[in-house]
């Protein structure tokens, strides 16, 4: 591992066991054994270090996202993966996100992390979009209109994150993909996928 990833997975540590806000450059620096000095080496300030740490963990849990949907051999399952792959990388980052939604970030903090969920949202979109789009050249499914199968598909996706990650409920995420894939491909498909 990288120095500069070292710093960020220390960060990390820090913002969950002290807060954001709490947290200094120091607490950091003393976290992953280095010199404060050495820590603006790599990072300009605290929110540069914000900054490259939402990204950096957003990347590799885009990357997550697509090679489990990649594994997928069929629409349907790529579409599952997508949604399970989803709710792990929220659950596996369960402190991180609770972090980033219990804390009291400054204004350009707020601003950042809502470019962020932009960032989110356009990649699921997008994501979605393709795993459709490619269902539809190959024959198995079709849809009209587009734009509103991908929003359903990310409610039921956002609606399973949500249950999990703030209400702590007790679902059979795995049923529930379930039972909504089947009722969004009774309605879609053309052919039954091999």
């Amino acid at each position: 591992m990288e120095r500069r990833e070292e710093i960020l997975n220390a960060a990390e540590a820090a913002f969950i066991r002290y807060g954001i806000y709490k947290t200094t450059l120091e607490d950091i620096a003393r976290e992953c054994g280095i010199s404060k000095t050495a820590l603006y080496y790599y990072f300009k300030s605290k929110n540069d270090l914000i900054s490259s740490m939402l990204s950096h963990k957003l990347q590799s849990m885009q990357e997550k996202v697509r090679n489990a949907v990649a594994e997928g051999s069929t629409v349907r399952d790529r579409l599952r993966n997508f949604i399970l792959q989803k709710i792990e990388n929220i659950m596996d980052n369960k402190p991180f996100w609770n972090l980033f939604n219990n804390e009291e970030l400054p204004l350009r903090g707020r601003e950042f992390i809502a470019i962020k969920r932009q960032n989110i949202l356009d990649f699921d979109f997008s994501t979605v979009e393709k795993i459709l789009k490619e269902g539809i050249t190959v024959g198995v499914i079709r849809v009209r209109p587009l734009h509103s199968l991908i929003l359903m598909i990310l409610g039921v996706t956002y609606g399973c994150v949500y249950g999990k990650l703030f209400e702590n409920t007790n679902w059979d995420i795995y049923e529930m993909i379930e039972d909504s894939l089947n009722v969004i491909f009774k309605a879609i498909e053309v052919k039954q996928e091999n």
